[in-house]
């Protein structure tokens, strides 16, 4: 009796710790679900649509799509002024994808200090492995990617790491940054990075864009 009674804590020593972890990532887990709109609910964004419809294939495993030349699509970079409708076509690509949606803001991440936003970037993707394929969007990434005289933000080098990790590991986490700087604004290990293969600017809807969506609303 005495001898059963000794396992007690070392089978506690060893699920609680787990217990925890799960406690704990369940609490701040950075999955949501998007908004229930779709690529045919959005008027106008045309060009960017047509852009990023190639990803919603691929998240899907349509095979001739599945490469973006010799790498996986695991970034893609969204350009355009504040109130263009960059935010609400990240939603609707999530929705038409029906995958795993991760969307962080950078400016929330950048102000948590570099050590706790480095934690905080490796945590999303930890988590995002699990769910792979997933897609994670990241608003205003130039909080943690604009250009600067010296240096490069430890973030951004941890955000491109753990994409690379992604990619070596075969998995298909695609990243898309929201930004509403001009791209020789950004830090070129960004712009030039591999990991970030295509480039979609919104513009302003023209005048149909403008009349379908009086009509529409």
């Amino acid at each position: 009796m005495p001898e059963t009674n000794a396992l007690v804590p070392k089978w506690y020593s060893l699920l609680a710790p787990l217990a925890f972890l799960m406690f704990m990532q369940a609490a701040i887990s950075k999955k949501e679900k998007p908004e229930q709109i779709s690529f045919g609910d959005l008027v106008g964004l045309t060009e960017a649509k047509a852009s990023l419809d190639r990803v919603i294939k691929t998240l899907g495993g349509d095979p001739p799509l599945a490469r973006f030349g010799e790498k996986s699509p695991n970034g893609v970079l969204l350009f355009g002024p504040e109130k263009r409708g960059k935010t609400t076509l990240v939603n609707a690509l999530a929705y038409d994808s029906k995958v795993a949606y991760f969307p962080i803001t950078a400016t929330n991440i950048a102000i948590e200090g570099t050590s706790k936003a480095i934690a905080t970037i490796q945590s999303v993707f930890l988590e995002a492995r699990m769910y792979a394929p997933c897609l994670i969007y990241i608003q205003d990434v130039d909080a943690i990617a604009e250009k600067k005289t010296a240096g490069c933000d430890p973030i951004l080098l941890q955000l491109l790491t753990e994409m690379e990790k992604c990619y070596r590991d075969g998995r298909l986490v695609i990243v898309i940054g929201s930004t509403t700087k001009k791209h020789e604004e950004l830090d070129t290990r960004l712009t030039e990075s591999e990991l970030f293969l295509e480039e979609v600017h919104v513009e302003m809807p023209d005048e149909d864009a403008r009349r379908g969506f009086l009509i529409y609303t």
